[in-house]
C-alpha cells in the first residue's frame, strides 16, 4: 500500500473547508464566478450584446402581450373563462422557466471553460 501524502490530505483540506482565497484576486474561482456573471444565452449568442433585461423575462413579456392581444381582439369580458388565454399563460411559463434553465446552464459552462482556461494557462492558482 503506498504511504499517505499528508501533505496533500492538509491541503485538501484547508481549501475545502475554506474556499473564499480560491474566490479572491488570481484564484481560479474568481475566473468562474466573472464569467458566469458576464455570461448568459445573450452572451452566447452575441459577445456585443451585454446588459439589458433577462431573457426569460423578455419571454414572459411577450407572452403577456400575445395573451393580452387574444383578449382584445376577441373581446373577452372575462379573459380567465378562456382556455386559450389560460393556455397562453401557462406556456408562456414553461418557455420563461426552460430560457431561465438553459441561461444558467450556459452560465455554468461557460464559467468553467474560463476556469478551465485560467487553470492551464496558469493565470490562477
Amino acid at each position: 500500500m503506498p504511504p499517505i501524502d499528508w501533505n496533500w490530505w492538509s491541503t485538501f483540506t484547508k481549501t475545502a473547508i475554506n474556499p473564499i482565497p480560491e474566490l479572491g484576486e488570481g484564484g481560479c474561482g474568481n475566473a468562474f464566478l466573472t464569467a458566469f456573471s458576464e455570461g448568459g444565452i445573450v452572451s452566447a449568442i452575441n459577445e456585443n450584446l451585454d446588459g439589458g433585461p433577462d431573457p426569460w423575462e423578455v419571454v414572459d413579456e411577450i407572452g403577456g402581450a400575445v395573451g393580452l392581444q387574444y383578449v382584445v381582439s376577441n373581446g373577452l369580458v372575462c379573459p380567465g373563462c378562456s382556455s386559450i388565454y389560460r393556455g397562453i399563460g401557462s406556456a408562456t411559463e414553461t418557455v420563461a422557466g426552460w430560457t431561465f434553465v438553459l441561461d444558467v446552464y450556459t452560465r455554468i459552462g461557460e464559467g468553467a471553460v474560463a476556469e478551465v482556461t485560467a487553470y492551464r494557462k496558469r493565470q490562477c492558482q
